[in-house]
């Protein structure tokens, strides 16, 4: 009897094919220490492939439970999401966006707190890939900021009624922020980890 362990080893991807099928199965962005980066090859194939499976277990539990409904519009969330460059020391969270941050409206299936997190790295990813326009940015040592709302809930909220449609989608984060609405998620990265972060991407 084939020992099933030995034959798993004939079959390893190697640890660039893993990101890939990371990508493929939409697992929700991981960090570096997550991902065991920096570490031998053997020991980040190790640690991606637990992370595929506890993911693929998830799945099918999902699959196994809600994979009979079709994903309709109430199975969605409207986000508004606001990325800033913030001052360390700046005073007030209040303080107004600078032009440089960018915003937007998305629909998707995840809490508030995992969109958060998904826009950061997608905003991380997109400077790796366009470093030379960025840096000059990355030389001030940034703080990024990643707010999102819920537009629903930040409508229902606000006696003001700031419709969403009232608004550009590229305005709205930025007309929610102005008027005080406190985001129901938020991502910080100190420039450290901003650093690093763009840098493994790039190397991977």
């Amino acid at each position: 009897m084939t020992d099933p362990v030995f034959e798993a080893r004939t079959h390893l991807a190697p640890v660039e094919t893993l990101h890939q099928v990371i990508a493929l199965l939409n697992i929700p962005p991981l960090e570096a220490a997550a991902l065991n980066s920096g570490a031998p090859p053997h020991r980040q194939q190790a640690t991606i492939y637990a992370a595929l499976a506890e993911w693929a277990t998830c799945s099918a539990q999902a699959a196994e439970q809600f994979g009979g409904q079709e994903h309709t519009a109430g199975l969605t969330t409207q986000y508004a999401f606001l990325i800033e460059s913030i001052d360390e020391h700046a005073t007030s969270w209040w303080t107004a966006p600078g032009d440089g941050c960018a915003a937007g409206i998305e629909a998707s299936p995840d809490t508030a707190e995992t969109f958060a997190r998904i826009v950061r790295e997608r905003y991380l990813q997109h400077v790796a890939d366009h470093l030379d326009d960025f840096d000059g940015w990355l030389e001030q040592e940034p703080y990024l900021r990643v707010s999102v709302w819920d537009i629903r809930r930040a409508a229902d909220g606000n006696r003001h009624a700031l419709r969403e449609g009232d608004h550009p989608p590229q305005t709205y984060a930025r007309v929610l922020k102005a008027s005080k609405i406190a985001p129901h998620a938020v991502e910080i990265r100190t420039p450290l980890q901003v650093f690093h972060q763009v840098h493994a991407r790039q190397r991977s």
